[in-house]
C-alpha cells in the first residue's frame, strides 16, 4: 500500500462528520435510545418527556441499558481511529469485528493495510454488497430518501462514500459518479457532502444541465458550487461567464485567487475541517476538485491573464 493511500484513507476518516469518534459517540446514543423506547408507549404527546428522560439518566450515569454488541464495537473501534500505532490500530480494529461480525466499519478500516490496487475495490464491493443484503432483509430500503436520518444506515452510506471517493482517487469518475447519485438518492438531505463532489464530476463532464439541477435542489451558494461553475464554463469556452463567477468566489472567499495562482497549488493538502472564508476552505476545495482541476491545464494561466493580482 502506497503512503499516498494510507494518507488519503486516513483523510476520509476525519472527513466523514469531522470526526469518526465523535460519529460513533452519537450513534451508541442512539443505540440505547432505541432500547430505552423498546418498553415504553411512544406517541407524539410523550415523546419528548421521554426523550428528556433518557438523555437526564445517560448524562448522569443512572442508565441502566447493557452496551450490545454493536455498542462495544464501536467503543473499541473508536480507539482504534484515536490510536497513532498503526500496528495497535489495526489490532484493535480486528478485535472489534470478533465483537460484533456484522459492524462493517472495522472491515472498511482495514482494507487498504491488507489490500492494494483493483483489490482495494474488491473487498469494498464485498462488504458494501454483504451490508446492503442485511439492511434490505430488515426493511430498511423501503425508507429510500431517509437514509443517514435512520442511524442504523449510517455506515452503509458512509461506505458508498468511502467507495465513490476512491473510484475517483483511481480515476474511475464516471463510476464514482453514479455512486454518488446513489448516495443523496437514498439520502436527500446528503448529510456526507456528496453534492459538492458530484458538482465536480458535473463540471469535469462539461454537463450544465444535470450541475444547475444540482445546485437548484440544495438552494445553497457556497465555494464548492461556484468553484465547479468556473470550472464548467471554462472547459465550455464561456470566458465571459467564467471572470463573472470568478468575482463571485472572490467575494465568498478572498484567498481563492491567489491560492490558485501561487506555488501552494502544486502540494494541495487538506486536513478534512476547515473555516469558512479562510484559506484552509479554498485548499478543501481545491483537494476535493483536484481531478477537475487537472483537466482544465489552461485555467490558471487564463485567470492570471484575465484578473488583477495583487502581491503583498
Amino acid at each position: 500500500m502506497s503512503k499516498e493511500f494510507v494518507l488519503f484513507y486516513k483523510l476520509l476518516y476525519s472527513v466523514f462528520e469531522r470526526g469518526v469518534c465523535l460519529k460513533n459517540d452519537f450513534e451508541k446514543i442512539y443505540s440505547k435510545m432505541d432500547k430505552f423506547m423498546e418498553d415504553k408507549n411512544v406517541t407524539e404527546d410523550n415523546i419528548n418527556e421521554l426523550m428528556a428522560d433518557f438523555f437526564s439518566q445517560y448524562n448522569g450515569g443512572t442508565l441502566d441499558i447493557e452496551d450490545t454488541p454493536l455498542d462495544k464495537a464501536m467503543e473499541k473501534f473508536s480507539e482504534a481511529v484515536e490510536v497513532k500505532s498503526e500496528k495497535k490500530a489495526i489490532k484493535l480494529a480486528k478485535e472489534a469485528i470478533k465483537i460484533c461480525p456484522d459492524y462493517i466499519e472495522p472491515y472498511l478500516f482495514l482494507i487498504p493495510f491488507e489490500h492494494d490496487g483493483e483489490d482495494v475495490l474488491t473487498e469494498l464491493d464485498k462488504v458494501i454488497t454483504r451490508e446492503k443484503e442485511r439492511l434490505k432483509k430488515e426493511g430498511y430500503f423501503d425508507e429510500i430518501g431517509h437514509f443517514y436520518g435512520i442511524w442504523e444506515t449510517r455506515p452503509y452510506m458512509r461506505a458508498l462514500h468511502q467507495r465513490a471517493l476512491v473510484l475517483l482517487q483511481y480515476g474511475k469518475i464516471n463510476l464514482a459518479k453514479k455512486e454518488l447519485e446513489e448516495i443523496i438518492k437514498l439520502n436527500e438531505h446528503d448529510n456526507l457532502g456528496a453534492r459538492y463532489t458530484l458538482a465536480a464530476i458535473y463540471a469535469y463532464f462539461e454537463d450544465e444541465k444535470k450541475l444547475k439541477k444540482l445546485i437548484k435542489k440544495y438552494n445553497e451558494k457556497n465555494l464548492f458550487f461556484l468553484v465547479s461553475e468556473m470550472f464548467l464554463y471554462y472547459k465550455l469556452g464561456d470566458n465571459k461567464k467564467t471572470l463573472e463567477i470568478l468575482k463571485e468566489i472572490e467575494d465568498e472567499n478572498p484567498y481563492f485567487i491567489e491560492t490558485l495562482t501561487s506555488d501552494e497549488i502544486d502540494d494541495i493538502e487538506a486536513e478534512g475541517f476547515y473555516q469558512l472564508g479562510e484559506k484552509s476552505e479554498v485548499m478543501e476545495v481545491l483537494f476535493t476538485q483536484n481531478f477537475l482541476l487537472n483537466s482544465s491545464p489552461g485555467l490558471i494561466k487564463f485567470i492570471v491573464d484575465n484578473v488583477v493580482i495583487y502581491d503583498d
